[in-house]
């Protein structure tokens, strides 16, 4: 699974937490009971070991293009909408 298919819509993401369950508490991303993530926590959940490197180059890339140098920083931004996440994830291939 790829983190833009994770990340369906607005309510499967989260900012300010790697992930969080249904009632809003923050949790592991592989937590069971996670309901939303946020990007990186979406990378954990759905890569690791060498895909998880490359996920987060791929995303790191297309964040430098644009001048930006931190995921986290990026979608914890109140200017950032849900739509901009999802433009990044499918841009990135992840």
């Amino acid at each position: 699974m790829k983190v833009y298919e994770l990340l369906s819509n607005e309510s499967r993401w989260t900012r300010r937490a790697y992930a969080r369950d249904a009632q809003g508490n923050m949790c592991k991303a592989n937590d069971p009971d996670a309901q939303s993530w946020c990007i990186i926590g979406g990378v954990y959940k759905c890569y690791t070991g060498i895909s998880l490197l490359d996920a987060e180059h791929r995303l790191l890339s297309i964040l430098r293009a644009r001048n930006m140098d931190q995921v986290a920083e990026w979608q914890d931004d109140p200017r950032v909408m849900f739509e901009m996440v999802r433009e990044l994830l499918i841009a990135a291939d992840v």
